[in-house]
């Protein structure tokens, strides 16, 4: 139980630092494209980056349904909620954490739903698709 209640308060600081985050890029493109500059290091290619950068909304949704997840986890796990009661919010919370999860591969992957992204962001293709057409010219050149 204390790793539980350790891993939760760990998930709640990181939703804490992201969310404003999220919020300031979403309301400001420059920033957007300001949080893409210390990726360089990490992703190969610039569409990669724009990915990233572009799910940052659905990563604080992410972090936050695994916070509430280890949350309800802890809580169920001291008996303070009954039985089933407790069963569900922590089911219920992992399957939000694994929707928002699976948003947030879409949207950086392939840019789809476009509402979910950042608004400066929506007309960017996706990351699988700028590298497929990156591929396929490359094949075409040669």
């Amino acid at each position: 139980m204390v790793v539980a209640v350790v891993c939760a308060l760990c998930m709640w600081i990181a939703v804490g630092i992201t969310a404003p985050k999220a919020w300031k890029a979403w309301r400001d493109p420059e920033y957007a494209v300001d949080m893409e500059l210390p990726a360089t290091r990490y992703f190969s290619t610039p569409a990669a980056m724009r990915g990233q950068s572009r799910g940052v909304v659905l990563l604080v949704g992410t972090l936050f349904w695994i916070a509430v997840f280890l949350s309800m986890a802890a809580v169920a796990a001291a008996g303070w909620l009954g039985g089933s009661v407790g069963a569900m919010a922590v089911f219920g919370s992992m399957a939000l954490f694994m929707l928002c999860f699976v948003l947030l591969l879409t949207v950086v992957w392939f840019n789809q739903p476009r509402f979910l992204g950042l608004p400066s962001m929506r007309t960017d293709v996706g990351t699988v698709v700028a590298w497929w057409r990156r591929k396929h010219a490359a094949k075409d050149q040669a």
